[in-house]
């Protein structure tokens, strides 16, 4: 099992297809492939300002690491 964390840098959904749960499956079949693989940490990089990843990522269990 891996303990070195497994970071996520870009993800993002086009405006028209927001809402569609796109990105939520995707989000989610990823971290299932993760953790079959033997992750067992993910860490995701969003900013504050950006306020629909402020929303979207801790409705999904992510919270804040560390602050720049």
């Amino acid at each position: 099992k891996s303990t070195c964390p497994t970071e996520l840098k870009i993800a993002g959904t086009l405006s028209q297809a927001q809402g569609m749960g796109i990105g939520t499956a995707l989000m989610e079949h990823s971290l299932r492939a993760l953790q079959a693989e033997g992750h067992q940490v993910c860490m995701i990089d969003w900013h504050i300002p950006n306020l629909l990843s402020s929303r979207y990522w801790p409705k999904r269990g992510f919270g804040p690491l560390f602050i720049e």
